[in-house]
């Protein structure tokens, strides 16, 4: 799905392949647009995650990350992940908490826009207040990683996406630490064979 500008879409930041802002793109001209995915631990290392309802039934939609919006004119990414988890949440958190996970390129599971994911950490003491989704749950990252795996729960594109690259990160950290301490542990081992 191509995205067409139109009068309506002044609120949002508008982009263009290159995610550089668009003041007044011609009528008809293809953009993209910018937007955030939060997600939000809590001190034992869980992801709160919601899943809505269809409004017509019982049907449920895919798992999405703890909260999301657009950016708007006016905002970067980090600035607009603030508003959306205060908008979520109704806390207000320094934008230095928020770090930085991933970056997804349109295409077309993401609807077409540029998409920054960022990690928060928090207590756990978190309540959505707004747009309340019909399960909320915290998760182990790796009980999701299993769960996808054995084909017993589904992520949007973007939660899947971002979700990965956060386990990747982890990985990496695990072993530079595993490498770093081996490392450390063999020049202790041969300054006592120096002595």
């Amino acid at each position: 799905m191509i995205n067409k500008t139109s009068h309506t879409d002044k609120k949002l930041m508008i982009v263009d392949e290159n995610d550089r802002p668009l003041e007044n793109p011609p009528v008809g001209s293809v953009v993209f647009y910018r937007g955030v995915a939060v997600l939000v631990f809590n001190l034992k290392g869980e992801v709160l995650l919601h899943r809505p309802r269809l409004q017509t039934g019982t049907t449920f939609l895919d798992w999405k990350s703890s909260c999301y919006g657009a950016v708007l004119q006016g905002e970067d990414y980090r600035t607009a992940a603030v508003r959306v988890y205060e908008e979520f949440f109704g806390q207000t958190v320094h934008p230095y908490n928020f770090e930085s996970l991933d970056y997804m390129r349109p295409c077309a599971d993401n609807g077409n826009r540029f998409i920054h994911g960022y990690l928060l950490r928090t207590n756990g003491d978190v309540q959505y207040v707004r747009n309340v989704p019909a399960e909320i749950t915290w998760f182990r990252p790796q009980d999701i990683q299993n769960a996808v795996v054995a084909k017993k729960m589904r992520l949007s594109p973007v939660l899947q996406h971002i979700l990965r690259n956060y386990l990747r990160l982890q990985d990496y950290k695990r072993k530079r630490n595993t490498a770093l301490s081996t490392s450390l542990n063999s020049e202790r081992h041969l300054k006592l064979l120096e002595v």
